[in-house]
Order: structure tokens, then C-alpha cells, then sequence
């Protein structure tokens, strides 16, 4: 767990000694995706933060190369709706998209096809209410957060409502508050306790990163 480190691109030789590394996190770390593929071993881990990257888009170009991922978190990362297409063939089960401000309901119609999904994050992007249509689709899809969403009230009961009749197995979450559902590890580390956890930091701490990044 290196989230918010003093760590870049130069440290990333010491990452090709780790070959079962399952967990990795570089959030915040200014990641440089290029690079960081050329020195870890894809193909064990399960685990993985980029936030922060602005290059997100040579990784997920190899995402192929991850057949044991489960859970991928892409806090504020300049994603466009053609990246998450590439996600379609995963097998992932927790998917973070938040601060993503470019994905609309095309990127979760993408997502629909990814069968194995249990959480989904897409607070704070540009989807409408409108894509309970595609979200259905998820066959064992368990929550979804949807913080800072720019939706009237009409229009979140309009969701809720129409989810609530196609999905009722599925909770929903608007709160601006409580993000250990996507940010603990899910990995299968027989972890001593809930497994660490991916930010290991407050939620007030996370909004602070989205101020600094707009400012």
C-alpha cells in the first residue's frame, strides 16, 4: 500500500521482485501506467488503485494481461467512455469510477457486459438516471454508490423507483459518506482482519484530493 507516497516512476524497478504480488496500490502517487506495466507481474494480481493517473488509458489497453483482477479503483483519472469498454472481457467485482466527469450512460452500458460485478462506484460522474436501464443487466450486482450525483430529487426517486422494481436485491447509496465498501481489498489474502484497506485513510481526506487536483 504505497497511497500517497513519495513514489514514482524511478521506484518502480523494486516492483519486478515482487512476482505474486496480488495487491498494489498507487493512488495519488502521480502514476506513470506506461511505465509501471514494463516492471510488475500482471497476470497475480487482484487488486489494483491507479488514482490519480493520467495515462490510465495504456493500462486498461492491456487490461487482458490481468486475469485474476477483482477489484480496480480509478478515482479521478480522466477516463473516457471508450476506456471503460475495454474493461468488458474482465472479470472484476468491485469497480471504483468516481471524479470521473467524462463517463456517461454509454460507459455504464459498457460496464452491463462485465456478468461478475458486485460493487460499482460511479459517484460524481455524468451518467443519468437513465442508466438503471443498463445496471439491471448485472446479474449479481449488490451495490451501487452514486455520491454528489447531479440529479434533482425527482430524478434520484425516478431511479431508485425504477431500480427498486427491476433490482430490489441491489442498494443503492447517495450519501457523501462511508466509501470502505469499494476501498477495502478484495483479494483472496487470508488477511488477519477485514484485509487493508486500499486508502487507509478518512473519507474528509479524499475530498480534500479532489480539491487539490481542481485547484
Amino acid at each position: 500500500n504505497l497511497y500517497d507516497a513519495n513514489f514514482r516512476a524511478s521506484d518502480y524497478p523494486v516492483l519486478s521482485k515482487l512476482k505474486e504480488l496480488r495487491y498494489l496500490n498507487l493512488a495519488w502517487t502521480e502514476v506513470d501506467c506506461k511505465q509501471l506495466l514494463k516492471y510488475i507481474s500482471p497476470e497475480h494480481i487482484q487488486s489494483l488503485d491507479v488514482s490519480g493517473a493520467n495515462d490510465v488509458g495504456d493500462l486498461l489497453r492491456d487490461i487482458h494481461k490481468f486475469p485474476r483482477l477483482q477489484q480496480l479503483i480509478m478515482f479521478r483519472c480522466h477516463l473516457h467512455n471508450n476506456d471503460i469498454a475495454r474493461l468488458k472481457d474482465t472479470k472484476l467485482r468491485s469497480l471504483c469510477l468516481m471524479w470521473n466527469s467524462s463517463l456517461d450512460d454509454r460507459a455504464v452500458e459498457s460496464l452491463s457486459e462485465i456478468k461478475t460485478l458486485i460493487r460499482l462506484n460511479l459517484s460524481c460522474c455524468r451518467v443519468s438516471p437513465q442508466s438503471w436501464r443498463s445496471l439491471i443487466k448485472l446479474p449479481h450486482l449488490q451495490k451501487v454508490k452514486l455520491a454528489e450525483m447531479p440529479w434533482s430529487s425527482a430524478e434520484k426517486l425516478y431511479f431508485a423507483n425504477q431500480m427498486r422494481t427491476y433490482a430490489p436485491d441491489v442498494t443503492l447509496d447517495f450519501s457523501s459518506t462511508y466509501f470502505s465498501d469499494f476501498t477495502f481489498a478484495t483479494t483472496d489474502i487470508p488477511w488477519l482482519n477485514e484485509g487493508a484497506d486500499v486508502h487507509n485513510v478518512p473519507t474528509g481526506m479524499l475530498w480534500r484530493h479532489r480539491e487539490k487536483a481542481e485547484h
